[in-house]
């Protein structure tokens, strides 16, 4: 028993000084803001690949466009991954000046294709890639440019957040991002381990092809941030910054139902054991492992031992006032502070999350999305 009263409070201990570490390297990082001036910053290639977002492209560009940077400095490249609907039309539609919508029609499908047809397309030297879904601040192509003014940065990487209303579901995605948000700028900050978003990513044209795109990883449905990351990480680990900018902020459009959502998190789970990242496996297998334990406990001592179940429980409250205090901090940040009150039961749906997440990576299942059926 005693064994067992160690075991609880090495766990938390653990688990308080992660969550410490995590938030100490985020406060860390000092906000960038968009130049005075644009004039002398390398011109931008925005790339989309869109995939029936036919609901959702038009308002996308349009932000892309309201940036005050210089319009003769960037363009905007839509790939159209084979839409079923008209995507590709409305598009098409928008300011042609600097808009060009291209089709994958004919071609390999998915958004990794799609993404290496666009950067070959690509007049510019810095490419930047957002989802058609997200909305993106007037001074984020600013601020993506200033960073690759500096020669020695290779990617960066910022603020992806999700919209958020009073449903349940849509303050669990928020809090959800944001926590993940704080971890991927800790393990940047630290140079320890690597996360990125898709939906708020840059790196120069050049140093895609030098290290030959997504080569090696277009078999797999998600990841395009997450694996040409990697291979960022293999060649100069030391070029990769975390934007902590809310100039740079990229808003994404919230899964709006349970089903849709848990399609999501299926896809992404296929990319957990890929991921080569030493750091990122340690963190995701340890709360994995933390959160099992608790159950464990809780099952296990419920059935056969009054100390262990009171042991488990007590963990769990610790780390529920933990992640209280955590997330408390990040929505303050964000000035969004009424997302806290959904707190007590999205924590207990992040709690089942973080055991089916580890259980789609180990075993994954079919999932659907835009129309496509996984293998």
């Amino acid at each position: 028993m005693i064994f067992v009263v160690l075991a609880f409070g090495f766990a938390i201990i653990s688990y308080t000084a992660l969550i410490r570490y995590i938030f100490v390297g985020w406060s860390s990082i000092k906000e960038e803001v968009s130049p005075d001036s644009y004039e002398d910053l390398p011109s931008v290639t925005v790339i989309i690949a869109a995939r029936n977002e036919a609901g959702c492209i038009k308002k996308c560009v349009d932000s892309i466009l309201a940036n005050d940077f210089p319009k003769y400095k960037f363009e905007i490249i839509v790939v159209d991954d084979q839409s079923t609907d008209n995507t590709a039309e409305i598009a098409s539609s928008i300011d042609k000046e600097v808009v060009r919508v291209v089709t994958t029609a004919g071609r390999s499908g998915g958004k990794k294709a799609a993404l290496e047809y666009g950067i070959g397309m690509a007049v510019y030297p810095v490419i930047i890639t957002t989802d058609a879904d997200s909305l993106v601040g007037n001074k984020w192509l600013g601020v993506h440019s200033k960073m690759h003014a500096n020669e020695d940065i290779k990617m960066t990487t910022g603020l992806v957040l999700p919209e958020v209303d009073d449903t349940v579901l849509s303050r669990f995605q928020w809090m959800d991002f944001a926590a993940t948000m704080a971890i991927t700028a800790n393990g940047i900050q630290r140079c320890q381990y690597y996360l990125g978003n898709g939906a708020n990513i840059s790196y120069t044209k050049q140093h895609f092809i030098a290290l030959s795109g997504y080569e090696g990883d277009r078999h797999l449905a998600s990841g395009d941030d997450l694996f040409f990351m990697n291979k960022t990480v293999q060649a100069d680990p030391k070029s990769i910054r975390f934007v902590m900018s809310r100039d740079a902020l990229v808003t994404t459009k919230a899964e709006s139902d349970w089903r849709s959502f848990v399609h999501q998190r299926k896809r992404w789970a296929t990319k957990s054991l890929a991921v080569k990242d030493k750091g990122v496996m340690r963190i995701q297998g340890f709360v994995f492992g933390y959160c099992l334990m608790l159950l464990l406990g809780i099952v296990v001592g419920w059935l056969i031992s009054p100390v262990v179940f009171w042991m488990a429980v007590v963990s769990l409250f610790i780390k529920m006032l933990v992640d209280f205090l955590f997330l408390s901090q990040l929505a303050a940040h964000f000035d969004n502070k009424k997302v806290m009150h959904s707190f007590f039961v999205c924590f207990f749906i992040y709690f089942g999350h973080i055991l089916l997440s580890g259980w789609h990576a180990l075993f994954p299942t079919p999932y659907v999305w835009k129309e496509r059926h996984s293998s």
